[in-house]
């Protein structure tokens, strides 16, 4: 039986090794994967799998799947980055599988393959399969529900309806009722465009699928009634689900087409391609074969979904995440045409897709390479971090010199036509691109933004000692919480009203005058006057961070230096005193 897919069993064992390459090489990042390693930590700690805490407070922005999913994991290897981010490797690898299965039942094996293909070495691909957060969870089991709601209704399967339900309460159970709102949009704008609404209901017994949502989500969503009333549902559903539809919060606004230049990049190197079968399953959208019909399903779900977040007030990288798969699946679907020689593109468009797919490629590679240059120009050097230029190293260079060179390369062999070898050469390039990124950049964006704070992290927690606070001035920097292991006490305030900065001034003052150690991280920028008499010492100013405690330093104190990778960072945790 499993020789029978054995192409599609390879190919996400291939996604899965590529995922967990280096998984570990840079520390999690602020603000959601330290989070989400934290929460999973304290689940672990306290044994509570029902109710989700973050800095030892209930938590209520997401349901639990996604700590549920990272539990294991963490609990073999820790609250590690590699720890953390090993259950969206492992769904990355799934996800390329039901691609690849999907393909192969529905438009052919070589579909198949190279839709999961293009999924796994995609740039946005290869970023969710890498990241402690909800997307690749959520996109997973999406991408089941989406799949087998397309399934129920094309045989006429209620058991495909039952699995399509099972999939998106698992996503319910991810993010809320948006799973609901994406899938069940698709599924009823597609058969309102087939005429068959009432007959595809009837034949499927789509109230199996319904059931089976409701089975799978309830009974979590009861229980936490249960046991804490309607504190999640208040905040869940009218914060973290409305308001983000209607009001732009925490300045994650933009333009109605600021997802488009995002997707275009996200699907590097194989944009052209998705392009190009989204334009020809929109020229097949009124045929009667099963692949006009999945080429139609696969571009209202990647329509929809662009559509739906492009209208939200609130817009962020990761909430267009679920439309991926949808374009994994045109492009391999292309790209199977051009091999079979079913599709014989014109030379203009040819070189159109050339352009497109590694043009996200050219710029990053000239970006990096010019980044001594223009990154020595921006104002948060001087406003923020408060140094005059940003060592990076020879990882930025190196990555831009190999990024430049092959997209300039592949051009090159780009006018010999489509072959099998050219467009693995194309996969080869987004491997070789995204480790390049990943060893060569990321290294930096984690020096400058995490390590600073997390060497302080663990200097405050043994300044502070057993008996201690740890607290921050206007900083929610989850990492502080990671870091430490211990509850970090957040003093925020508004810093254009008055009054809200004079609350906070006096709270400060008195803390401070306590006679056990308190130990505080502040970023500069943020200081304003809060600190002016309150019965401070300044242990560290590095980076725009101050770390401040009511214990004088003793003399020739220096911090030690902040990490470019995990490796180093649990190094300086090792040789700390006390460790």
């Amino acid at each position: 039986m499993l020789t029978r897919y054995r192409p599609e069993l390879l190919l996400a064992l291939g996604v899965f090794v590529f995922n967990v390459l280096f998984l570990g090489h840079v520390g999690v990042f602020n603000v959601d994967e330290a989070i989400y390693t934290e929460a999973t930590r304290e689940m672990i700690e306290n044994g509570d799998l029902i109710t989700p805490y973050y800095n030892y407070e209930y938590r209520w922005k997401k349901p639990p799947l996604t700590y549920w999913a990272m539990y294991l994991p963490e609990r073999v290897f820790g609250p590690t980055a590699a720890g953390a981010r090993l259950s969206s490797a492992c769904q990355g690898a799934l996800c390329a599988l039901l691609l690849a299965l999907f393909g192969r039942a529905v438009f052919g094996g070589l579909a198949g393959l190279w839709a999961g293909a293009v999924f796994g070495t995609c740039f946005h691909g290869y970023i969710m399969g890498r990241g402690a957060v909800t997307d690749m969870t959520l996109v997973f089991w999406l991408t089941g529900g989406w799949l087998g709601l397309f399934l129920a209704d094309e045989r006429r399967s209620p058991r495909w309806g039952i699995v399509a339900g099972a999939c998106i309460g698992m996503a319910v159970l991810t993010k809320g009722p948006l799973a609901i709102i994406l899938t069940g949009g698709t599924w009823l704008v597609y058969l309102l465009w087939q005429q068959r609404l009432k007959a595809s209901i009837v034949e499927t017994r789509f109230w199996w699928c319904l059931l089976a949502v409701v089975v799978v989500a309830a009974p979590w969503y009861i229980e936490i009634y249960r046991l804490h009333g309607m504190a999640f549902y208040n905040e869940f559903l009218g914060y973290h689900n409305y308001k983000r539809l209607t009001t732009t919060l925490e300045g994650h606004g933009g333009p109605i087409y600021t997802y488009l230049p995002m997707v275009f990049a996200g699907l590097a190197p194989w944009t052209g391609f998705a392009l190009a079968g989204m334009a020809r399953a929109w020229q097949q959208r009124r045929g009667e074969s099963i692949e006009a019909h999945a080429g139609l399903w696969l571009l209202l779900w990647f329509a929809l979904t662009m559509a739906l977040f492009s209208l939200a007030k609130t817009k962020l990288l990761n909430y267009i995440a679920p439309l991926y798969p949808a374009g994994a699946l045109l492009a391999g679907l292309y790209v199977a045409g051009l091999l079979n020689g079913q599709i014989t593109p014109s030379r203009r468009a040819w070189w159109a897709m050339g352009i497109a797919n590694v043009g996200t490629m050219l710029v990053l590679g000239i970006g990096l390479l010019t980044a001594p240059i223009w990154t020595a120009k921006l104002p948060v050097l001087h406003n923020e971090l408060g140094i005059a230029s940003m060592p990076m190293g020879p990882g930025p260079l190196v990555a831009g010199a190999v990024l430049l060179a092959g997209a300039l390369l592949l051009l090159w062999w780009w006018r010999q036509g489509a072959s099998r070898g050219l467009l693995c050469r194309l996969g080869g390039l987004g491997v070789a691109s995204c480790l390049c990124m990943w060893l060569g950049f990321m290294p930096v964006l984690y020096h400058y933004s995490e390590g600073t704070l997390r060497v302080m992290a663990l200097e405050a927690k043994r300044i502070a000692g057993p008996g201690g606070e740890l607290a921050s001035l206007n900083l929610h920097w989850p990492s502080l919480v990671l870091t430490t292991e211990q509850r970090v006490t957040y003093f925020m305030c508004d810093l254009t009203k008055p009054e809200d900065m004079d609350r906070v001034h006096r709270e400060l003052r008195e803390r401070f005058s306590q006679p056990k150690p308190v130990v505080m991280m502040v970023r500069k920028i943020r200081e304003k006057d809060l600190l002016s008499d309150v019965p401070c010492h300044v242990w560290a100013d590095r980076l725009g961070y101050k770390m401040v405690s009511n214990v004088p330093p003793p003399d020739g104190y220096q911090l030690p230096p902040s990490p470019w990778t995990e490796r180093q960072f649990y190094q300086l945790k090792a040789a700390m005193p006390g460790s």
